[in-house]
């Protein structure tokens, strides 16, 4: 239950964490349960290759000319270089949603069969009617889809829906 509760507070940190939930995490660790154990374990121990995947989506990032959001694609043959798999991704999303002064954040893969398309929310604003566009899903927060174009083309329509998105909030 406790890790139940951290993890999808993301550590106390989400919209979704009340005052209620915040004792009732007190509660638990009044029982027993140990937050630095779930920290570490699930907030500060990666591969070493999904690291060196994270610097690689920082490297690539892009502040869109608006400056309300960033974005950051990488190619098949960058994927295949750091030798991630889906599994080594996870956790990427963090860096989407962080640059002050944006509202949202777009990482973009080229996973050779298909372009998958993840999407992260800094504040307000609905990254799921973004991917509701392109028939994905997901929640405001965070949301996702996956495109069956080559990687450049579907940077381009990601991004000039992001933009006519942006334009209508």
């Amino acid at each position: 239950l406790f890790l139940g509760i951290v993890t999808d507070t993301g550590c106390l940190q989400f919209s979704n964490t009340s005052a209620t939930t915040l004792r009732v995490v007190a509660d638990l660790i009044d029982k027993g349960a140990c937050l630095n154990e779930v920290v570490l374990k699930h907030y500060r121990s990666y591969q070493f290759k999904t690291i060196k995947y994270w610097g690689k989506i920082m490297e690539n990032m892009q502040l869109d000319e608006s400056g309300k959001f960033v974005w950051s694609k990488l190619s098949r043959e960058e994927l295949s270089e750091l030798g991630v798999e889906p599994t080594d991704m996870e956790g990427a999303g963090l860096f989407a949603p962080i640059i002050f002064g944006t509202e949202f954040g777009i990482i973009i893969h080229d996973e050779g069969n298909q372009i998958r398309v993840s999407l992260r929310s800094r504040n307000l604003f609905d990254v799921s009617k973004i991917a509701l566009a392109f028939g994905g899903g997901g929640h405001k927060q965070a949301a996702g889809f996956s495109l069956k174009l080559p990687l450049d083309q579907a940077e381009k329509i990601v991004l000039e829906k992001a933009r006519e998105m942006l334009n209508q909030n």
